[in-house]
């Protein structure tokens, strides 16, 4: 994918994934059944886990002297998304710093708004890298280890449409 689709493609999942939680309910958003997220948690786990993206992607300069690059081919989308799969079904999950706190219906629209400015800001942060830095440059993730900066946004990408999906299940039974 080029820099404007992988932007393009951003954007799109998680305007999706905003309007579903407009859609929803005050009872819905604060829904949980069998134990898990509520739609308010995973809208909280998408920012806890967005901003650190947005954060480290507006200092070129540290990414390339602490991480460096990758000396690998990239992962297609599919690849990392089996990637991603294959680390869930081994026991991978959200730790630390990413586990949502319990999300009340008033903190919707604060949460909304700082999911819109992040994405926002990577959307921004992206056009100060070429192509081929987004291909190279590697930042760590929790579970995937050391991704390139284009691995990375697959994961972004897919990330949301996920938790977009956990919560419908939730809702549904």
């Amino acid at each position: 994918m080029t820099k404007k689709e992988l932007i393009d493609e951003l954007k799109k999942n998680h305007q999706k994934f905003l309007d579903y939680i407009d859609a929803l309910s005050k009872e819905e958003f604060e829904s949980s059944k069998h134990q898990k997220w509520t739609a308010g948690q995973e809208l909280d786990h998408i920012v806890r886990s967005t901003l650190p993206i947005a954060n480290v992607l507006n200092n070129k300069t540290f990414i390339k002297s602490k991480f460096g690059t990758i000396d690998r081919d990239n992962l297609n989308y599919q690849a990392l998304i089996a990637k991603y799969h294959y680390e869930l079904k081994n026991g991978g999950k959200a730790i630390g710093k990413f586990i949502p706190d319990k999300v009340s219906w008033v903190q919707r629209t604060e949460l909304k708004n700082q999911l819109i400015s992040i994405i926002g800001n990577i959307s921004v942060h992206l056009d100060l890298y070429t192509e081929e830095e987004l291909e190279k440059l590697i930042i760590p993730h929790p579970l995937l280890g050391a991704l390139t900066i284009q691995e990375m946004l697959y994961f972004t990408m897919y990330h949301v449409l996920h938790h977009l999906e956990n919560s419908r299940r939730n809702l549904s039974g």
